[in-house]
């Protein structure tokens, strides 16, 4: 894997890797279901990938069957589909990401039965910090602040920062770590990383 492929897939991993704020909570427990809804938008063309897995994981073992799929179903779009305790895929997807090529600016969809919403429930835009500025919406229309901000470092890590009225936080809730297989979701408290990671990230194809 390219480390310049690496650190554009990193930027892309940004969307769920963080509950949304309290306000419009019946769009966002949506999402907080969807913990790596976005993390994979752009990674499918970078690294001819199409299909990507998270799994959680609990003192640093990981669980043998997957908690989310994401697929690429066509260009700029992936599907995004759950899973239960047992492993065992849902049949309709929850969650539609569709991608400006362009602007690079993505857009994710709750989807009702398998179609997708007609507004999107979060925006996500490139920042000039290397990475993405998330943006929650209201019948649509992006929050005039981001929810979060995304930072990359020079070594292919994103920090994930919440913002509140536009005000960055000062130390990062959660990391996105590259791995020899994928990568590492590593959740911080009070500054500090957790000894080990709460979520793992496997290119499967």
């Amino acid at each position: 894997m390219k480390s310049n492929s690496m650190i554009a897939f990193l930027r892309t991993m940004i969307s769920i890797c963080e509950i949304p704020s309290d306000h419009k909570k019946s769009i966002r427990n949506q999402v907080k279901t969807q913990v790596l809804t976005l993390c994979f938008s752009v990674i499918f063309g970078l690294l001819s990938a199409q299909t990507v897995q998270t799994f959680n994981t609990q003192n640093g073992i990981t669980s043998i069957f997957p908690n989310q799929t994401i697929k690429n179903v066509a260009p700029n779009t992936q599907n995004v589909y759950s899973h239960n305790n047992y492993g065992i895929q849902e049949i309709f997807p929850s969650q539609v990401i569709k991608t400006n090529p362009q602007n690079g600016v993505k857009q994710v969809f709750n989807t009702n039965n398998g179609i997708p919403e007609i507004t999107p429930a979060q925006v996500i835009k490139p920042n000039h910090y290397g990475g993405f500025d998330v943006f929650e919406t209201s019948n649509g229309i992006p929050d005039i602040s981001p929810s979060k901000t995304i930072k990359s470092d020079p070594f292919g890590t994103l920090m994930v920062h919440p913002t509140q009225n536009g005000i960055q936080s000062l130390a990062p809730s959660q990391a996105i770590v590259p791995t020899s297989n994928g990568f590492d979701i590593v959740q911080y408290k009070s500054g500090l990383p957790e000894l080990f990671p709460s979520k793992s990230i496997k290119i499967k194809d």
